[in-house]
């Protein structure tokens, strides 16, 4: 998956930057959304190879965000992230 085009939501600029300069040193080219509304509207604009999304987002939360990119976006991948250490159970609707 080199030179791909990731889109990285994480609403910790700190993780974000961290991820995404490790994802960039690989070669690809990194977007970063700070929220859930951000980040939809990235993808409607864009069109990411992947979407890396933590779950626990202001204004959409994870769950939110992949339901609408499971129903809209089909063929979108996403590739879940978080900072739980514990098991957290969310509903997704897709």
């Amino acid at each position: 998956m080199s030179g791909k085009k990731i889109l990285l939501v994480d609403d910790d600029k700190k993780v974000a930057e961290s991820i995404g300069a490790f994802l960039k040193k690989l070669g690809h080219e990194m977007i970063l959304a700070l929220d859930g509304e951000k980040a939809l509207e990235i993808v409607e604009e864009e069109n990411p190879a992947l979407v890396m999304l933590d779950m626990q987002l202001p204004r959409i939360n994870g769950a939110e965000v992949l339901t609408i990119l499971r129903n809209k976006y089909k063929n979108t991948k996403v590739f879940i992230i978080t900072g739980y250490s514990k098991e957290v159970k969310w509903k997704c609707d897709a």
